[in-house]
């Protein structure tokens, strides 16, 4: 109940949406089911997964009729969604909120030419307070001797007689072997869900030709638990304690307080909104093959597919760490399908297929952008910059047993997808600042790749030739920066 009640405000948006694909009926266009989101790679629309499989009616003889006549099919499928673990750049299960690493407080004070205003004192009061603290000379130490406060893994550079130390908070002396672990928050208990419905409109216009449009409205939410053991650093020199460090950077207070003045939020994330439209013509066209005997043994399908998404979804919001794109993040995209089945009669239909997307290129403002390749899950600092979305493709098999018990269809897919690195370019203009992010724009690019592998399981019953129910699970099987997501979804079919 308690979820139910948190994601009751999508329902207004859904009645939306079906009224705006009705009003697309006409137009011959296509779909792209593959996205470029890492936590939702692959959508579903119906309980049918890939839906590239042909219904064959057969004549007399027992081949495919050709010339059968057109059909309208309506699907609504309220899903739910949710996702508690991830997969890391090296394909390693972590924490949801530990994707693109653990949050690095030490690298804030890195890559500072990107500073906007650029002042660090004047403007950022409580980052260079923290700063100050981690590295300002005192005389507390050995008699007769200056040293900092903080030397981490207690590392002699400073000769012969002198006490060792090491300026934690300068990016040079940065040792990420050791320092990782010192200065960064694991991400613990984070978790997404997401409550939605989802459309679907299937226009047989007879010859094996038809046009298809999908939809459909969402409400997520995203939030986690911050998490930290100061008494397990590795200090040997913090002239207090372990925990004087913590208190000097890595306690709530402190990382609220560098958060809201770099303009940060970390807060849970919950919101409404509608998915992307996308529409899709497509052809398939039977085969058939007969044995010796004159019977047709199998019955080979065709099927290609061209069309577009409109990104009328809701875009990321690069100010909020846990907000995620409801769809394809604003971009545009062409979609080029096809697959080739293969229906033996009277048992099941099999098929493998591919897929890409191509979006277009977009001018973004106020991106957070790392300054430092050192920077990890939070990025301080934003700029101006231009993006070309990588090529998303995706390949897939697929099994169909229609009426395998009376009026009771099975579907299974297997689908791999993978959005190559996108292209960017900064568009900052001053100098100072464009250098201090090229430091990191290579881990940004690197960042947005990902693979994933999901399987789809759904049946399918029909309570009459015109009324069908379904139930269907998506879930996770690997991948490499990804939401290791499930999707459970119901399904009605509407058949005219």
């Amino acid at each position: 109940m308690k979820r139910l009640h948190l994601h009751i405000n999508f329902l207004a948006s859904s009645t939306t949406i079906l009224t705006f694909i009705l009003s697309f009926l006409i137009l011959p266009l296509c779909l792209a089911t593959p996205i470029s989101n890492f936590q939702e790679t692959y959508i579903i629309h119906t309980v049918m997964g890939t839906d590239k499989f042909m219904t064959v009616k057969r004549d007399s003889t027992g081949g495919a009729d050709k010339h059968r006549k057109g059909e309208v099919r309506l699907h609504l499928s309220p899903f739910y969604q949710h996702a508690n673990m991830a997969r890391n750049g090296n394909g390693t299960s972590v924490p949801l909120g530990d994707r693109l690493g653990r949050w690095n407080m030490l690298a804030l004070f890195f890559g500072e030419g990107a500073i906007f205003p650029k002042t660090i004192a004047a403007n950022y009061t409580k980052l260079n307070s923290a700063k100050n603290k981690l590295s300002t000379f005192s005389t507390t130490g050995t008699a007769g001797t200056v040293q900092p406060p903080f030397n981490i893994q207690g590392v002699d550079t400073g000769g012969a007689g002198t006490p060792g130390y090491r300026d934690c908070t300068l990016e040079a002396n940065y040792n990420p072997d050791t320092d990782f672990d010192i200065g960064s928050y694991a991400v613990d208990k984070a978790k997404f869900e997401k409550l939605g419905i989802r459309g679907q409109i299937t226009i047989e216009l007879g010859s094996g030709f038809g046009i298809s449009l999908k939809g459909g409205a969402n409400d997520y939410k995203m939030g986690s638990q911050i998490t930290t053991t100061a008494v397990s650093y590795p200090l040997n020199n913090y002239l207090t304690s372990k925990e004087q460090f913590y208190k000097d950077l890595m306690n709530s207070q402190v990382r609220n307080d560098i958060f809201k003045e770099i303009g940060l939020d970390a807060n849970p994330v919950h919101k409404s909104s509608i998915e992307d439209f996308i529409m899709q013509a497509y052809w398939h066209g039977p085969i058939d093959l007969r044995d010796s005997h004159g019977d047709v043994a199998v019955t080979i399908i065709p099927y290609i597919a061209a069309g577009a998404l409109l990104p009328v979804g809701n875009e990321r919001d690069y100010d909020k760490i846990y907000a995620v794109p409801s769809g394809n993040d604003g971009f545009a995209g062409l979609v080029f399908d096809a697959a080739l089945n293969f229906d033996f009669p009277g048992t099941v239909q099999v098929g493998v297929g591919a897929g890409l997307l191509a979006s277009n290129t977009r001018d973004i403002k106020n991106v957070r952008v790392p300054s430092s390749q050192y920077q990890s899950g939070i990025y301080p600092w934003k700029t101006d910059i231009k993006k070309q979305l990588g090529v998303t493709w995706y390949a897939n098999a697929s099994l169909k047993a229609e009426d395998f018990i009376k009026d009771l269809a099975f579907y299974l897919d297997y689908v791999y997808t993978c959005h190559e690195s996108d292209d960017v370019t900064l568009k900052e203009t001053d100098a100072t600042r464009k250098a201090a992010f090229n430091n990191g724009l290579d881990k940004f690019k690197r960042e947005t790749a990902w693979k994933n592998q999901q399987f789809d399981v759904g049946l399918n019953y029909k309570v009459t030739p015109r009324l069908a129910f379904g139930a269907a699970v998506q879930s996770h099987i690997s991948g490499v920066n990804v939401f290791k997501t499930t999707t459970v979804m119901g399904s009605m079919t509407l058949m005219f």
